[in-house]
């Protein structure tokens, strides 16, 4: 049995949307400052910042919970659209795969 949908969410945001998706494609790093208090920590494991096959390690938290999870980036700058495909992490005892587009 396999279980596929998809999710969608409004969140207003004070900044443009230039820079919201710069945040995402390579300043991901910025996070654990913005948000502290569920990420804390996110590192480059293979590639660069800048790059569309970058594979970053987080470190978050999660109804109190400290979880991993180790995921490569797609950017598509055409469409400013970034999909997380995960690749390793807690997120894994409880799907078999997981794309965040």
């Amino acid at each position: 049995m396999s279980l596929e949908g998809k999710l969608e969410v409004e969140i207003d945001i004070q900044s443009s949307a230039d820079k919201f998706y710069n945040l995402f494609k390579s300043q991901i790093y910025h996070l654990p400052t913005i948000s502290s208090d569920i990420i804390q920590k996110v590192e480059l494991h293979d590639g660069d910042w800048n790059s569309s096959d970058a594979i970053k390690h987080w470190n978050y938290t999660l109804d109190g919970k400290s979880l991993t999870v180790k995921e490569k980036v797609e950017v598509d700058d055409a469409n400013k659209s970034i999909t997380f495909n995960i690749m390793e992490g807690d997120i894994l005892k409880e799907f078999k795969s997981f794309r965040q587009k």
